[in-house]
């Protein structure tokens, strides 16, 4: 690590087939997990981190680093979602990120606000 920044690598590329929670946990060998907060992802019954119990023992601890599995939900990803939902209940600011949105949907507008 350089100057105590956080670095990421990638071990391993797995095909999913599926994207049910039970197909990756079934799939999957990790000792953590932090990702959106997607229904079939964050669930707290029925998605992947549901199906990943953190107080149910994994493979024995000769066989895996871990031997539980901690959740960390993404909190900008959290934040993203309150202000969204937040935004939605005042008409004005709804109305102001529709605006938002229509104007740079214009190739030619998105080019102008880009160079400037």
């Amino acid at each position: 690590m350089k100057e105590c920044s956080p670095v990421e690598r990638f071990l391993d590329f797995i095909p999913m087939e599926r994207h049910g929670a039970v197909y990756l946990s079934d799939t999957v060998d990790c000792c953590g997990q932090t990702y959106d907060n997607a229904p079939n992802m964050a669930g707290q019954y029925n998605g992947l981190q549901a199906k990943l119990n953190p107080f149910k023992p994994m493979l024995p601890k000769e066989h895996s680093v871990c031997t539980c599995i901690l959740f960390v939900p993404c909190l900008a990803h959290s934040f993203n979602h309150v202000v969204g939902e937040t935004a939605e209940c005042v008409m004005e600011a709804t109305d102001y990120f529709q605006f938002l949105q229509n104007f740079t949907l214009s190739s030619q507008v998105l080019l102008i606000v880009e160079t400037c």
